[in-house]
């Protein structure tokens, strides 16, 4: 229990670091879209699973950092002990790179959560 505790601290305190507010496109992104097969993160127990639908993303938000890109419909799929539902969510490429870098969820007070991911299956559309 103890180690539960102390692991949800620190992914708590992780996403709250990197929690950033996105804006609107006001730059025009390296990549035009992603196109994305399904895969997942976490194991829906102790860390949420999220399941990133196969589908073409398109970018809509920037921050100083890194373009967001939303899957059709901007929500991923939430599994999180029994319980499923949608959030927003998708890939971000950071702006120094023009491949995937991660994933993003929104979390509360519009924050959005970033966390790096490698070997994200996706192809990039110039």
């Amino acid at each position: 229990m103890k180690n539960i505790l102390i692991l949800s601290t620190l992914v708590v305190g992780f996403l709250s670091s990197c929690a950033s507010r996105p804006t609107p496109l006001a730059s025009t992104p390296p990549v035009k879209a992603l196109k994305v097969q399904s895969f997942e993160h976490g194991d829906g127990f102790i860390i949420k699973k999220f399941q990133f639908p196969t589908g073409v993303y398109s970018p809509t938000m920037e921050d100083k950092k890194s373009y967001f890109y939303a899957p059709p419909g901007g929500r991923v799929n939430v599994f999180d002990t029994g319980m499923k539902y949608g959030q927003t969510g998708g890939i971000y490429i950071d702006k120094t790179g023009t491949s995937p870098s991660g994933i993003y969820i929104k979390g509360l007070g519009n924050n959005y959560g970033k966390l790096k991911k490698a070997d994200i299956p996706s192809t990039t559309v110039r």
